[in-house]
């Protein structure tokens, strides 16, 4: 019992290491925002809005996977443990005591998981939206113009006159 408290105590505290390099991207991610600032050209603009997008997806996806990782350690810690859960009772007092801290650890090292991640997860967003924003205000006159744009030919279609339609 004490050996599978470690391998899940490892295994869990793995998934967290296993990230914490690949989660420095986001800080040279937002170092793209002061490179948007300084571009010249819309191209260019495009081209780092495209590329931090990108980066705010993988480490989405990075993040969501060992979610799924942690979900699956933490069920198979439940599936392990839930005899001794349910048998609790009929250990002596000592062992008993053990066990709900064990338990009770492995529980609380989840949710703090689970915290970090979605912590995580809302910071993984930080470079697109910051992306969008700078964006829009350094552009604002083309946004409206492809808004006005849009607009134009969306409405101009529905004033077709239906006999246009019609064979």
């Amino acid at each position: 019992m004490a050996q599978a408290e470690i391998d899940y105590g490892t295994k869990l505290s793995g998934v967290l290491g296993d990230i914490a390099g690949k989660m420095l991207a986001l800080p040279i991610s937002l170092a793209g925002l002061v490179v948007l600032e300084k571009t010249t050209s819309k191209f260019e603009g495009f081209i780092l809005v495209l590329g931090l997008a990108v980066v705010s997806v993988v480490l989405l996806a990075i993040l969501h996977n060992q979610m799924l990782q942690t979900e699956r350690l933490l069920h198979s810690f439940n599936v392990i443990f839930d005899d001794f859960k349910d048998k609790i009772k009929t250990y002596p007092p000592k062992l008993q005591g053990l066990l709900r801290i064990t338990i009770d650890q492995v529980d609380k090292q989840g949710r703090t998981l689970t915290r970090t991640f979605r912590l995580l997860k809302g910071l993984s967003l930080l470079p697109i939206v910051g992306a969008l924003l700078l964006a829009a205000i350094k552009y604002w006159d083309g946004f409206v113009w492809l808004l006005m744009t849009i607009l134009s030919i969306v409405f101009s279609a529905l004033n077709v006159a239906p006999n246009f339609l019609s064979p």
